[in-house]
């Protein structure tokens, strides 16, 4: 795949993540989905998703029946659609546990970027503009709600 379609590929399913997509699917009859959530119904019984065909160039090489993980594809774009005071799961290492903060904001050029609320605090929950003593960086992140994980 050369630069200019992967760049097109990624740049479509960040959109579609913002959109709250959050899997891509060519099925038999060759046409093209983004589904906002991976079930065992047929696709007649899932209401959540839109038609890709407009976009069958950039996914050229995805294969039949095989699903399309957007946010393993995407890696570390996705944290800059996310919405401040989503609430996910952080650690700063492998051997630290999970612990659950409210998300504040992607900071590509830090050691530490993906920073979040201290201690369970949220937007609503601080008075002002967040202090840098109220957010805490860390190097590892996933949403609670999925297993896949970023930064790790």
């Amino acid at each position: 795949m050369n630069s200019n379609r992967d760049d097109l590929k990624k740049g479509i399913m960040a959109m579609l993540c913002g959109l709250g997509y959050r899997y891509i699917l060519r099925v038999r009859d060759d046409n093209i989905w983004a589904y906002k959530d991976r079930s065992d119904k047929t696709q007649k019984e899932i209401a959540e998703c839109v038609g890709l065909n407009w976009a069958r160039e950039a996914f050229e090489d995805l294969q039949i029946d095989r699903i399309l993980d957007i946010y393993l594809e995407v890696g570390d774009m996705i944290w800059a659609l996310v919405p401040v005071n989503t609430l996910v799961l952080v650690r700063h290492n492998d051997t630290e546990p999970w612990v659950r903060r409210h998300f504040y904001k992607y900071n590509p050029d830090s050691a530490k970027p993906y920073e979040c609320y201290w201690q369970g605090k949220s937007q609503f929950t601080i008075r002002d503009e967040p202090s840098e003593w109220q957010i805490t960086g860390w190097e590892q992140i996933r949403f609670i709600e999925f297993e896949s994980m970023k930064g790790v």
